[in-house]
């Protein structure tokens, strides 16, 4: 632009100054011919005057060529011409005399009563002259001027014209240059500016002025204030819409008609397995992640949502669930986007609801048929009292194995709603084990097993002291129950700094490895014939994880088959 600016200018001063000179210089020309023609023309009207007709001409003519060549300082040629035949009469430059000057401009012009005036190159003299002819009683004086000097001077003003030229372009080169340096400034400040915010400096402003740059520059900062205020809503926005993706559980992510990730949170990248999700990168790097893009793929080309479930060959296995919808912006197609929802849980509890439901049915049913068969036995006909006896007997087994299955489901229903259980009691874990010590007495004689309890004295548990007394009889019930002829069950609970650890070990014939993992599901039995046959619900050892967890407590088990098994819960003592 500054270039552009000072080319501009010096062509403008150029064509005004060759305008100017064009104009100047003839006009000058024209003054200074003027000023010539009425020198000569005085000279004329002197010499008309003065001659008479009895003058030489020759003579005369000589003389006032001398004493005007003198008095005016510059050369001047007399002529004297006969009016009616343009013959020379005489002429201070030595024409011949009678030589025909009818033919030359100012002669023809003189003879015909006007003033002649022409300029040429005298044949004679072989000098240009600028001539002058008036008629005057039938004699034609001619006056002329050498116009070499004239022509000098017209030099020397084209010489200085060009000069002036010459210096007008190089001070207007000079003074544009200031001048369009000086205009620019605000320009140059406002590239600069411009630059600046194109690099990332979004507060940089420039000195605003009064004239139109001024106000360019103005209207500049209201756009940066306004360009800095609408990025800051930007900003706050995103990490508003960063925030909310982040804090929702689900995995959320958008993908453009490529599928190129646009957003998404970092749950994505937890469920499918990744490592990394990049913005602006197809979803890869798992099976997971390609079904996914393969659903948003048919997503946005169908435009219509779509649900899938997509499993993840994972230890333990992982469930997705995948619910895409059309990602439009003002009406038209962008993409798509995903909601990504870990299931494994939910159906896992559906499985295990399944499974209940099944188990319960089967717990329920197995003693009611076995009632309702004894019962149709009797009523279909007589039978001695023996049988009579031995068939109720049977029934009341069945009724109070039906029985004890209630209790448990109720009791195991009572701990996970947390019903009926204040927080504010405490249980005496030596006086609970005293009690079932006594409890117990009777089935370790008919098991043939010792049972030895061993209780840190003054131990306390913040708990409801029922709950405590249900945790120990399931333990102590299995562990006399599993164990063998001449058997042992030891309980020990001792204080470790802020908790309580509790320990019963028994040496009945174990749980194998591979049951260990699944002996705290309800309705589980390792030995499902045996576990029947004692009585056994398959909740003891549910109810017992469900307590230990209620109240913040840990359990574990170690077993060896043939040799016995550990079960240790630790249960915090302070609340």
């Amino acid at each position: 632009m500054r270039k552009k600016m000072l080319r501009g200018t010096i062509t403008t001063v150029i064509i005004a100054l060759i305008a100017a000179f064009a104009l100047v210089f003839p006009l000058i020309d024209g003054i200074y011919q003027g000023a010539v023609e009425n020198e000569l023309t005085g000279v004329l009207a002197m010499m008309s005057a003065s001659y008479e007709a009895d003058d030489d001409p020759a003579r005369y003519v000589e003389q006032n060529a001398e004493q005007l060549s003198a008095m005016e300082g510059k050369e001047i040629r007399l002529t004297l011409i006969d009016g009616a035949t343009g013959r020379v009469l005489a002429d201070s430059a030595g024409l011949t005399p009678l030589d025909d000057h009818s033919q030359r401009p100012e002669v023809a012009a003189a003879m015909e009563g006007k003033v002649g005036v022409s300029t040429r190159r005298s044949a004679t003299t072989g000098k240009n002259y600028y001539y002058v002819a008036v008629q005057r009683n039938g004699i034609i004086f001619r006056a002329a001027q050498n116009l070499d000097k004239v022509y000098a001077i017209r030099g020397s003003i084209l010489l200085s014209c060009l000069v002036g030229l010459v210096a007008g372009v190089v001070a207007a080169a000079l003074l544009s240059r200031r001048q369009a340096k000086r205009m620019l400034r605000p320009v140059d400040e406002l590239i600069y500016a411009a630059t600046s915010m194109e690099s990332g400096n979004l507060y940089i402003r420039v000195t605003p002025g009064e004239d139109e740059i001024g106000v360019l520059g103005a209207a500049f900062n209201d756009m940066a204030s306004s360009l800095v205020a609408t990025l800051y809503k930007l900003n706050e926005k995103r990490s508003q819409l960063g925030g909310v993706l982040q804090s929702i559980q689900d995995g959320v992510v958008a993908v453009d008609e490529d599928g190129r990730v646009l957003i998404f949170n970092d749950k994505v990248g937890e469920l499918l397995g990744l490592d990394d999700v990049t913005a602006g990168a197809p979803l890869s790097g798992s099976t997971g992640a390609l079904h996914l893009a393969a659903l948003l793929r048919q997503t946005a080309e169908n435009q219509e949502a779509a649900e899938g479930t997509i499993s993840l060959a994972t230890t333990p296995e992982r469930i997705l669930e995948v619910h895409t919808a059309c990602l439009t912006v003002e009406e038209k197609p962008m993409g798509a986007v995903a909601v990504i929802r870990d299931v494994t849980h939910l159906r896992k509890l559906e499985q295990m609801r399944s499974e209940f439901v099944s188990n319960v049915t089967h717990e329920l049913k197995t003693p009611l048929t076995s009632i309702r068969g004894y019962v149709e036995l009797l009523k279909s006909g007589e039978r001695d009292q023996e049988t009579r006896e031995n068939f109720y007997e049977i029934i009341d087994i069945e009724a109070e194995r039906l029985h004890a299955l209630i209790e448990d489901l109720l009791q195991l229903s009572e701990i996970e709603n947390g019903k009926d259980d204040p927080r504010n009691l405490l249980a005496n874990v030596e006086e609970t084990l005293s009690d079932l010590e006594r409890i117990f007495r009777g089935k370790l004689q008919e098991q043939g097993v010792t049972l030895t309890l061993e209780a840190e004295p003054g131990l306390v548990l913040p708990m409801n002291p029922i709950r405590l007394r249900q945790l120990f009889t399931n333990l102590i019930d299995n562990a006399i129950k599993y164990n063998v002829p001449g058997g042992s069950v030891s309980v020990t609970a001792r204080r470790d700094r802020n908790r309580c650890v509790i320990r019963v070990a028994d040496s009945g014939i174990g749980i194998p490895q591979e049951a260990q993992e699944r002996i705290f599901e309800r309705f589980y039995r390792v030995d499902k014939g045996r576990s029947r046959a004692m009585g056994g619900t398959g909740l003891g050892l549910a109810i017992v994880k469900h307590i230990v967890l209620s109240y913040g407590g840990e359990i574990q088990v170690t077993s060896t088959e043939g040799e016995g098994t550990v079960f240790t819960i630790t249960l915090p003592i302070n609340q």
